[in-house]
Parts: structure tokens; C-alpha cells; sequence
């Protein structure tokens, strides 16, 4: 399966991609419990982050793609959107499991057919170009298993009134 970098133009793609990558996600449902208020609230957060990831892969066939920032230590990603206060206070946690030195940080990867290998191609793709530890956050636990495939290892666990995360690090090799 090949891979490429986004190009311009395709940036709705992307959205459309996540947006249907995550409308069932634990934490997106956590979060917007209503289906309508997630995809609407979502489409503007994910906008937000194809805009400003620092890179963008998406797979030939336009089923998967994936968004990698360069996080300097410390704070995940910074965003516009205003969350509610418990979503607030559950960021907050999870902000402050952050790796605290310098790594690229997979803000979003999302496939529109699950188990068709491109999230592994896409991750293969971009993995050996990276310098430096690599970092994530998930909050959906079936998501470890993969990532521990490509090196990653749980760094810590954060609970908030229910959700639940994981940070995740892969060391430089």
C-alpha cells in the first residue's frame, strides 16, 4: 500500500477520514455523547489539526491518514476549540503525562476500513524518517496491542469519571 504526504486540495479528505475514524471512538463519545454535536464539534477540531500538523501522510488509495506534530516537551498539542470542563479536566491529565524533553507526537491516525493494513503502512511510511522518540495518546485500549507492534510502550495511564487514556512512547532505536 503506498503512502504520500497530503497534498493541498486534499485537506477535506483528511477530515472526512478522521471524522469517520473516530465517531465511535471512547473518548469522542465521552466526550460528545450526542452523534450530531461529536461529528460537527469534531469536523472543526480535526480541520484544525490537518491545518496545522506538521505533517501529513495519507495512503494512495484515500483510506487512512495520519497527522504528526513536533511537540517540544511537555503539552501535547495545542488547539482553538473550547472543550467542557470535564473534557477540560481529562486534557488536563493527560497534558500532564507528556513526555517533558522534545518528540514527534502522532496527534491522529485514522482508517476508514480498520484491518486493511494501512494504518501499518502509514506508520511504516513515516516511523524510520523520524528523529528522535516518537509519542501518542490513545483512549480506546484495543489501539495498545497495535501500537506495541511498532515499538511504542505504555508510558503511563490517565483516568478521569470514566475515560481513560494511555500515553504511549517509542525511544529512539
Amino acid at each position: 500500500m503506498k503512502v504520500h504526504s497530503l497534498q493541498e486540495g486534499q485537506e477535506d479528505i483528511a477530515v472526512e477520514i478522521l471524522l469517520n475514524s473516530f465517531h465511535s471512538d471512547p473518548i469522542a463519545k465521552w466526550i460528545f455523547s450526542d452523534d450530531t454535536e461529536r461529528d460537527e464539534n469534531y469536523y472543526h477540531i480535526f480541520t484544525e489539526a490537518v491545518v496545522n500538523a506538521k505533517i501529513v501522510d495519507i495512503v494512495e488509495d484515500k483510506s487512512a491518514v495520519c497527522l504528526w506534530s513536533r511537540i517540544e516537551g511537555g503539552v501535547s498539542e495545542p488547539t482553538n476549540f473550547k472543550y467542557s470542563t470535564e473534557a477540560q479536566k481529562l486534557f488536563s491529565i493527560i497534558d500532564k503525562h507528556a513526555p517533558s524533553t522534545p518528540y514527534w507526537y502522532l496527534s491522529w491516525i485514522g482508517s476508514l476500513n480498520e484491518g486493511n493494513g494501512a494504518g501499518t503502512a502509514l506508520l511504516n511510511y513515516r516511523l524510520p524518517q523520524l528523529e528522535g522518540p516518537v509519542a501518542l495518546w490513545t483512549g480506546n485500549e484495543k489501539n495498545l496491542k497495535f501500537y506495541e507492534k511498532f515499538g511504542f510502550q505504555v508510558s503511563a495511564k490517565c483516568s478521569y469519571n470514566g475515560a481513560n487514556a494511555w500515553w504511549m512512547v517509542r525511544e529512539l532505536k
